[in-house]
């Protein structure tokens, strides 16, 4: 069997897995209580959820256009489309498909080389990574620090600390890359990587509140740095199962009901899938009529 032929195979096991599993764990709930906790949102929380969402699109295109080597279309606006169709891709794809995509984003829409765009995809997830390990540290200091919590941390250090080798060895062998690096650690992107996250706890307090649920602030820390931990590496397109699944596991640390929970997740995702998601296949589907009638002249 080829490797990709294994990769596919195990792409479709995991999300047969993930898929069982969630409907398993639905199979066991009252129905008729999550029905009662739909209806019960309000949506003008709702609403502020969804706007908070919508924020991080034009905060990483931001960032985007701070770590890039200068070129005529690396500023925030061309870089708003670019994040706006990377983040379309990644949720929707299975893994790597997203960061190829945005490779050829990032050449084709910004102007910059194959070797600058990788480098900003490197120091992408390092500003990640680094503003991670923040939410995890700062929920390991407010909440009473669980097995899973503890070892998250120390592994995610360790991935920060491995990439940040690999990225310094990079930097010394390739000029782009190291470019890339030295706009990377700037104050100001990595101030962004922060804000980003703070903006995506703001959402998920809306969405909390929409549902009538009033708990202290470290509860929304914890969800985040749950989600942060489940989603390291991709198992299904757009974290299907495991978004939820980690969601409702850190809600019910908090003794909230597993059906408010389960549809607390269910609807928290739909709404970071429908504003981080929908919006990039508008450019998308712009620049395929572009293409389409620059092959026809």
């Amino acid at each position: 069997m080829s490797s990709r032929a294994r990769r596919v195979v195990g792409l479709g096991t995991g999300v047969v897995v993930c898929v069982g599993a969630l409907t398993l764990a639905i199979s066991r709930l009252d129905g008729t209580r999550i029905v009662a906790s739909l209806l019960a949102v309000r949506p003008g929380w709702m609403i502020a959820g969804a706007v908070c969402y919508l924020l991080l699109l034009p905060l990483w295109a931001l960032q985007w256009s701070l770590i890039a080597p200068r070129t005529p279309r690396s500023g925030p606006r061309d870089m708003l489309a670019v994040v706006a169709m990377t983040s379309s891709i990644l949720n929707t794809t299975p893994f790597l498909v997203g960061e190829s995509a945005a490779v050829l984003f990032l050449v084709s829409r910004a102007g910059l080389d194959r070797m600058q765009s990788v480098g900003v995809l490197v120091m992408d997830q390092l500003l990640v990574g680094l503003a991670k390990v923040g939410v995890l540290a700062l929920a390991y200091t407010l909440v009473s620090p669980a097995e899973w919590l503890t070892r998250g941390l120390g592994v995610l250090v360790l991935l920060l600390a491995a990439a940040l080798v690999g990225a310094l060895v990079s930097r010394r062998y390739v000029p782009s890359v190291r470019e890339v690096l030295a706009r990377g650690v700037s104050p100001g992107a990595i101030a962004l990587a922060f804000v980003k996250k703070a903006t995506e706890a703001a959402a998920m307090l809306c969405v909390q509140r929409a549902f009538g649920i009033h708990l202290e602030l470290s509860s929304v820390i914890l969800v985040l740095a749950a989600l942060n931990l489940a989603t390291l590496v991709p198992v299904s397109p757009g974290n299907l199962g495991i978004y939820e699944g980690a969601v409702v596991v850190a809600y019910r640390h908090y003794g909230v009901a597993l059906e408010t929970a389960t549809a607390i997740a269910v609807v928290q995702h739909a709404v970071y899938f429908a504003v981080l998601a929908l919006p990039g296949y508008g450019w998308l589907a712009r620049e395929g009529v572009i293409r389409a009638r620059l092959a026809t002249s």
